[in-house]
């Protein structure tokens, strides 16, 4: 993924409060599966992309809004 997207992914991630709406967001392809929404074309995240998945969950963990 380009640094572009990155920052990108970063600015939406950070638009997010509370934990239930990134869990659902990071599991995209899960909750719309259930859905029975076609998740084919979703791709799946890069390391890099997960990475900052997971330190925003730690800064709304802590509280850091």
């Amino acid at each position: 993924m380009a640094s572009g997207d990155l920052k990108n992914l970063t600015l939406t991630i950070n638009k997010i409060t509370c934990l239930g709406e990134l869990e659902g967001f990071a599991n995209r392809r899960r909750v719309l599966s259930e859905q029975g929404c076609d998740v084919s074309s979703l791709a799946k995240w890069t390391p890099d992309e997960i990475k900052i998945i997971k330190t925003r969950k730690l800064e709304i963990e802590k509280g850091k809004l």
